[in-house]
């Protein structure tokens, strides 16, 4: 997933490393708000296709729709986050694919630094998934 925020700050995750991510969050308290569809962003009044798209939106984090995390949404994501840190071995984890834990998954010092470089990242605020 390719993460653009307004201040054309860029980070890069992949597909399931991005869900695992969303996942740990979770487990350490973060509920999400739900995505805001770019198209609720208004800068056109162009009405159709707009609001066909716009009404059909649930809010999700796992595509590359060009939707908005919110600010507020993204700082706590990042709180989560720094929460999650002293839970994840320091040590790379093998894991089986079955594995659903994100802890184990995202184990290891360079994923940990991964994380907190993410965490800066939320805390400047609002966010596209692309």
């Amino acid at each position: 997933m390719f993460l653009l925020n307004t201040k054309f700050d860029e980070f890069d995750w992949t597909m399931s490393g991005w869900g695992a991510l969303l996942d740990l969050a979770v487990a350490h308290g973060w509920r999400p708000a739900g995505t805001i569809s770019r198209t609720s962003v208004r800068t056109s009044s162009r009405p159709w296709p707009f609001d066909r798209v716009l009404k059909r939106w649930r809010g999700g984090y796992d595509s590359n729709d060009a939707q908005i995390v919110t600010t507020q949404d993204a700082r706590a994501l990042a709180v989560a986050l720094e929460r999650s840190l002293r839970h994840i071995p320091d040590k790379p984890i093998k894991t089986a694919p079955e594995e659903k834990d994100p802890h184990l998954l995202l184990s290891g010092r360079a994923t940990k630094n991964d994380i907190r470089l993410f965490i800066t990242f939320c805390r400047r605020g609002a966010f596209q998934i692309r």
